[in-house]
């Protein structure tokens, strides 16, 4: 799994500096844009990679497990 996620890192890597840090969002503004890493925990086990160990807002993060949730409560044709 550390190889796997090692290889998904090195191939989304260059992607990074395709977008914007949104800087009136004064915690994201502060992003390192080189920072990238990946951590999965999945039964009982962690797998990381790259930058895993950085301290990063959660503001952008929470996005996708937010949809996730409301997928689960609401349904894909109401959301």
């Amino acid at each position: 799994m550390n190889k796997l996620l090692n290889d998904i890192l090195k191939k989304c890597y260059p992607y990074r500096k395709e977008g914007r840090v949104a800087n009136y969002i004064p915690e994201l503004a502060k992003a390192n844009t080189d920072e990238f890493g990946i951590c999965v925990a999945y039964d009982d086990n962690v797998y990381t990679a790259g930058d895993f160990a950085k301290e990063f807002t959660m503001q952008s993060v929470a996005k996708p497990v937010i949809l996730l949730l409301t997928l689960m409560d609401k349904g894909e044709q109401k959301v």
